[in-house]
């Protein structure tokens, strides 16, 4: 086995349980590939244990949990979700570009509700993830005045660093984009539909970042029962405000799709056109998983709430 291959396989496992077991688990798993190559199996065995612990590590798995600590994880799946459902939503509002122009106006009732309903759905859903963040100012501020800054910083520091790279990328993009029509932004420019994808990429990993820093940051706030019964009624709200934008982004589909499916082709109006566009296809999917994970979370925050000491 290769040095690499064994880091990759110890990256799957939390920091803190590399940092206790991690030269046990190296040794054993030299000792079983010591006469012949890993097997497939076996190195997907490895993986997935290391996911179980992460997961055990973020209090979605394990049965010794305590009330407080289902609460906590339940926000932690919805934070997560929420990052995920972002990807999806921004990909939603790229195809939605100038869908109006494209619409008779005899048929874009429907499509303008939808649009509107989603836009307000997810204003209100970001305006309560912020009042959630909002809600821990006090106690995170706590944490910093004693100490706990080196506990959380690394990833931090990653999550910036990587919004600063995303951020000056975003630009090129843009300015790039400026220059071309409306057919070479949605598919028919292979040179753009590569930086853009990679930008996609960047971007995701910046969301994902952010989100494995405030995990850190949870993980070592000491919030208050009253807290935490807040946190989970916002969640609950987040999930609902999730589940609308998600049903409104699917009735506007299905009605543009039906009044003007033209526009996802990017063809004059009157042509024929496709209904199911990859880059619509795609973002719809990660909202409806991201809306159907945070559903999880919050039902789990909720029925715990109760039972806090």
């Amino acid at each position: 086995m290769t040095d690499i291959t064994l880091r990759v396989l110890l990256r799957f496992y939390p920091r803190a349980w590399r940092a206790r077991y991690g030269d046990e688990l190296t040794c054993l798993i030299l000792q079983s590939s010591a006469r012949r190559s890993p097997s497939l199996r076996f190195l997907t065995n490895v993986a997935i244990a290391g996911l179980r612990e992460r997961l055990r590590a973020m209090g979605l798995l394990g049965n010794d949990l305590t009330p407080w600590d289902r609460v906590q994880s339940g926000i932690v799946l919805v934070m997560w979700s929420w990052m995920l459902f972002v990807l999806g939503g921004i990909g939603v509002a790229k195809a939605a570009e100038y869908w109006k122009a494209a619409v008779p106006v005899a048929s874009a009732r429907l499509p303008e509700v939808a649009f509107t309903s989603l836009i307000v759905a997810a204003v209100i859903g970001a305006v309560l993830v912020v009042a959630g963040v909002a809600l821990c100012g006090r106690t995170f501020a706590m944490l910093l005045r004693t100490g706990g800054w080196h506990q959380v910083r690394r990833p931090i520091y990653r999550a910036s660093a990587i919004s600063g790279l995303t951020a000056i990328s975003l630009l090129g993009v843009s300015i790039w984009a400026h220059h071309l029509t409306f057919a070479q932004r949605n598919g028919h420019d292979l040179a753009y539909g590569v930086a853009l994808l990679s930008w996609v990429v960047l971007f995701s990993g910046c969301l994902f970042s952010w989100a494995a820093a405030a995990t850190s940051i949870v993980r070592h706030l000491n919030l208050k029962p009253h807290l935490l019964t807040l946190e989970t009624r916002i969640v609950v709200a987040v999930a609902a405000t999730m589940a609308a934008t998600t049903v409104a982004s699917s009735v506007w589909w299905v009605s543009i799709a039906h009044s003007a499916p033209w526009f996802f082709a990017g063809t004059a109006p009157g042509t024929a056109g496709i209904v199911a566009l990859i880059n619509l296809v795609v973002p719809v999917v990660f909202m409806l998983t991201a809306t159907l994970l945070a559903s999880v979370g919050a039902r789990r925050s909720l029925r715990n709430a109760p039972f806090m000491a």
